[in-house]
Parts: structure tokens; C-alpha cells; sequence
């Protein structure tokens, strides 16, 4: 059921645009674990100082690293929030607390 007459034609646009989601958090999730391998293969471990970038993706993983465990930002009020979890905890070096 549509509820504007040119909801078709507005969805049709959207879905042309470059990049364009339905989903920009799970996307964004999808994005994040993508960076978070590559800095562990790059580094050998999750353990990432908050100023580091991937050398050659420019990623702010570090950031990225500390978003996760000071907020749990792609983590709070998702279905998949054990999964998550439990994928990060398996990363090798990962810890919730930096400071340990």
C-alpha cells in the first residue's frame, strides 16, 4: 500500500542514487567489522590506539575501536547484539576496557 500517489516513483529515485540504503546503520556495521579485519590483519590484533589509521585505507579505526567500547555504538537495542558482540570479543587482542 502506497500513501503518496508518487511513492513509487520517490522510491524508484532513491534507489537510483549512487550508494544509496534502506539500512544506513546496518550498513554501517557491515563497514565497521570490514575495517576492524583489516586493522587486525594489518596490526595482528584489535588492540588499536585511538589515533591509528589503516596505512592504506585512511580508516579511523582507532576511533572507530573507541566509539565501540565507550558508547557501543552498532551494538545498543540490535537484534543481533550478542552476535556482534561475540564477534568482537573473538577478534584477536580485543578488550572492552583500554585501559587493562
Amino acid at each position: 500500500m502506497l500513501n503518496k500517489p508518487d511513492e513509487a516513483g520517490r522510491r524508484e529515485w532513491l534507489e537510483s542514487l549512487k550508494e544509496w540504503t534502506w539500512a544506513p546503520f546496518d550498513d554501517a556495521w557491515e563497514a565497521s567489522d570490514i575495517a576492524l579485519t583489516k586493522a587486525v590483519e594489518a596490526r595482528g590484533s584489535a588492540c588499536i590506539p585511538f589515533d591509528w589509521k589503516h596505512p592504506e585505507t585512511k580508516h579511523p579505526t582507532g576511533r572507530l575501536v573507541n566509539r565501540i567500547r565507550s558508547t557501543g555504538c552498532h551494538l545498543h537495542n540490535k537484534p543481533d547484539e550478542a552476535e556482534r558482540r561475540k564477534w568482537l570479543e573473538d577478534l584477536a587482542g580485543w578488550r572492552w576496557d583500554a585501559r587493562k
